[in-house]
Order: C-alpha cells, then structure tokens, then sequence
C-alpha cells in the first residue's frame, strides 16, 4: 500500500497467492480501472493487463450513465451501485448481482488482511489463512 502526499491510501497490490503466479492492483485515483496478471498467460503476451471496469461488470450494469465499456465513473456513482445492491437484496430483486456478503464472509475477509499484514512484517512469509 502507498500513500499520498496528504497520507491518504492512493494505491493497493495484492500478490503472490499461488505460489507468486498472480497479482491484482487497484489505484484509489482510477476507480474504474484495476491491473490484473496472470503468468499463466503465453510469455510473449504475459505481464499486467488494464481492465476497464464497464456493463458487463456484476453491480455496473445498470448503474452507469453511459453504459459503454471505458466510460469511466467516481466514487459516488460507487456508492449508488452499493446503496442499488443493498435495497435489490432487501426487496428480493434477482437480477443477477452477486448476494450481499455475510457476516461471515466478512470475517474471512478480515482474516486475510490480517494474513497479508503478517506475511509483509515477515518478509512475506506464507501464512495460512483457517
């Protein structure tokens, strides 16, 4: 993670889950975008990828003002897409998005930032994750 001048967080990499094979990035400044690479990929073409979130995303379907791959959008229109998957859910709307995350999901969630926490203070040690 990096921060800003200001201190805020501008910029989250997550790698190595198997076996360094794999990497995603997110950058706080491009909210529409996010990196992808995947070594899997033939050499010649193998490295990050930018892909431009759009409709065919799950939550941006029906939420962009233009729904045309590479418009972009902020983060208001993310909180609308949050705020659309709360009340679909509430009101039964099965449209496709995926369910609300449940309390449990969040505790996993919580338990791997806590792994990624000790596998970086450990010189990135493998941690198991239960």
């Amino acid at each position: 993670m990096l921060a800003n001048s200001a201190g805020a967080l501008s910029k989250v990499m997550a790698a190595g889950f198997r076996q360094r094979s794999e990497a995603a990035s997110f950058d706080q400044a491009r909210p529409a975008e996010f990196s992808f690479f995947d070594a899997s990929a033939p050499e010649v073409t193998r490295g990050f990828r930018q892909v431009l979130a759009g409709p065919l995303h799950p939550y941006l379907e029906h939420g962009l003002p233009m729904t045309h791959p590479g418009v972009g959008f902020g983060y208001a229109e993310l909180f609308a897409f949050q705020a659309r998957a709360f009340l679909d859910e509430v009101a039964g709307v099965a449209d496709g998005l995926p369910p609300c995350p449940s309390f449990a999901d969040g505790v996993h969630s919580m338990r791997l930032i806590d792994a990624v926490v000790r596998s970086a203070a450990a010189d990135g040690t493998p941690i198991q994750v239960s």
